[in-house]
C-alpha cells in the first residue's frame, strides 16, 4: 500500500530497473463495497488513509436492486455473452424467468447475475431459458410468495392486511440489503423509520 499511497499523493511513481522517477505512468481507478465511514481494515487505519488519497472524483454505482429497470436488459446481454462463450445456440428467456430475474434481490449484483445466467446458458435444453435452468435460490425466492410479486387479486384479499404486506417487504428488503442504510434507501424511508418499523415488527 505504500508505494500506491505515495504515487497518489506525489503523482508519480519509480519503474522497476528505473533511477528517477516518473510522472503521470496513468490515474488510478479504484472501487471499494464500503461506505467511507465503514471502513474495518484495522486500528491502524491504512485503508482509509488510501481511500481518501485516492478519492479525487467519488461515483456511485447504484446495486442492481436499486435499478430494477436495468436488470432485464443486462440480463439479455450477459445471456447473450454466454450462449456465444458455450459455444451454443442463442435461446430467449421464458417469461416465468423474466420474472423471477426481475423480482430476485441479487445481493451479489452484476456478478451473480452473470454467473446465474451462465448456468442457465448451459443447463438450458429448450427453445427457451426457463426458470429451472436458474440457480436454486433464485427459483426458491419465486416460490416463496413474496408479496409484491403476487397476482393483485391476492393482494386485495380480505385475509391480507396492509401491516402484513409492509412487514413481509420489509423482511424481504432487510434480507436482501448488506446494510440498514441501503434497506432505508430501497425502501424509501428514512433510517429512524426503519428502526422503529423493525421493532414494530418483530424484525430485529
Amino acid at each position: 500500500l505504500i508505494p500506491i499511497s505515495r504515487t497518489a499523493t506525489m503523482g508519480n511513481a519509480v519503474m522497476v530497473s528505473a533511477d528517477n522517477p516518473a510522472k503521470n505512468l496513468a490515474e488510478l481507478i479504484a472501487a471499494v463495497r464500503a461506505n467511507p465511514g465503514e471502513f474495518t481494515c484495522g486500528s491502524s487505519g491504512t485503508c482509509e488513509d488510501l481511500y481518501f488519497r485516492l478519492n479525487v472524483i467519488d461515483l456511485h454505482m447504484p446495486s442492481l436492486r436499486q435499478r430494477p429497470e436495468d436488470i432485464l436488459t443486462l440480463a439479455d446481454q450477459l445471456l447473450a455473452r454466454s450462449f456465444v462463450s458455450t459455444g451454443r445456440k442463442a435461446r430467449p428467456l421464458n417469461d416465468a424467468a423474466k420474472q423471477a430475474i426481475q423480482g430476485y434481490g441479487w445481493p451479489g449484483n452484476i456478478r451473480e447475475l452473470k454467473n446465474a445466467l451462465e448456468r442457465a446458458a448451459i443447463l438450458c435444453t429448450g427453445d427457451q431459458v426457463t426458470i429451472e435452468d436458474l440457480p436454486d435460490r433464485v427459483l426458491e425466492h419465486t416460490q416463496s410468495g413474496f408479496p409484491s410479486q403476487l397476482p393483485l387479486a391476492a393482494l386485495t384479499q380480505s385475509d391480507i392486511s396492509l401491516e402484513d404486506i409492509e412487514k413481509q417487504h420489509i423482511r424481504h428488503v432487510l434480507s436482501t440489503a448488506t446494510t440498514l442504510e441501503e434497506a432505508a434507501g430501497i425502501l424509501g424511508i428514512n433510517l429512524s423509520t426503519l428502526w422503529r418499523k423493525r421493532r414494530r415488527y418483530g424484525l430485529e
